[in-house]
């Protein structure tokens, strides 16, 4: 029988607003402990991953291919049968097309001036301008205001994700007819 005391690790994890802390008297107990404590966070952690949209402008990207082009100066064009979706489903694509151009062209901006609408979706411009209150207050794009009292549009993420689940899968089908 030894007189000395027994060691003792001490594990203190400190995540956000939680604090737990424990001792274990081998790195084996510690290591067990730590694992059964993950088993009951990870799985939360993931299913809280699931829930979280994350748009992956690459695929999203890929799948706007067909129905639109950007130019090498930054144009967006689009294609048919995009030419023919309602003005609403036009904006959002011309959108999602300036902020995946942003991307590989961070010269271009992330949004679209309201006033060149008309022009990139071939839209009456009463028309766009009947959409846009519309666009805003649903949260799929942010008004922004420029320096000379421009306005500016750019999608959300609830915009991305409209534009990937409803605009894109109608799309999709039309184009494989």
């Amino acid at each position: 029988m030894s007189l000395e005391p027994e060691a003792k690790i001490r594990v203190e994890i400190e995540w956000g607003e939680q604090r737990i802390t424990f001792t274990a008297t081998s790195a084996k107990e510690a290591i067990g402990k730590l694992y059964t404590l993950a088993e009951g966070i990870i799985p939360h952690l993931v299913t809280s991953f699931r829930l979280i949209y994350h748009p992956d402008l690459a695929a999203l990207a890929e799948r706007l291919y067909p129905f639109l082009t950007i130019t090498s100066d930054g144009a967006i064009v689009l294609k048919d049968p995009a030419r023919n979706l309602p003005a609403f489903d036009k904006i959002l694509l011309c959108l999602t097309a300036a902020l995946i151009r942003n991307r590989v062209m961070p010269d271009k901006p992330p949004h679209l001036l309201v006033k060149e609408l008309p022009f990139v979706t071939g839209a009456a411009a009463r028309t766009v301008t009947n959409q846009i209150p519309k666009i805003v207050r649903e949260g799929y794009a942010d008004r922004l205001r420029g320096e000379r009292r421009e306005t500016f549009l750019r999608i959300t993420d609830k915009g991305l994700y409209y534009v990937e689940h409803q605009i894109l899968p109608g799309l999709e089908r039309r184009a494989s007819r």
